[in-house]
């Protein structure tokens, strides 16, 4: 399936403020941490990584993640994240969660569509690479 396609798929619901509701931005620090709506959709591969600063963003590897509704910043420094089926999680900790790439950062440009619909998009500092959509 084209990524163009699954892209719009995924992010028509999951992550747009307008029509699920509560996608947000939240800052630690200098670091934004994205975390998606609720929804009953989730996309099913395995993510195994460790919590890391990825451009202006909380990801992992070179992935920004999208992470699940109901995350929380525990504390700024070091980022540590309330991940909800993972725990908690500090920056260098692996980590294991469901989901799947939205884009590759061949994909993504400067001018990357905002996944949160009209009211919050990707921070410029984080865009240009993976994208991670965790499990819902």
């Amino acid at each position: 399936m084209h990524r163009g396609i699954v892209l719009a798929a995924v992010l028509g619901c999951v992550l747009t403020v307008s029509g699920c509701g509560d996608a947000k931005v939240l800052h630690a620090g200098g670091v934004s941490v994205l975390v998606a709506a609720p929804s009953g959709d989730s996309m099913a591969a395995e993510f195994r990584g460790e919590l890391a600063v990825v451009g202006d963003c909380a990801g992992a590897g070179d992935a920004v993640v999208i992470w699940p509704h109901g995350t929380k910043v525990v504390r700024a420094d070091p980022l540590t994240l309330d991940i909800p089926g993972v725990g908690h999680v500090t920056v260098g900790e692996r980590f294991e969660m469901g989901g799947g790439f939205v884009y590759e950062s061949s994909d993504a440009t400067e001018s990357a569509p905002a996944v949160f619909g009209d009211k919050v998009a990707i921070p410029e500092g984080c865009r240009g690479r993976d994208l991670w959509v965790a499990a819902s």
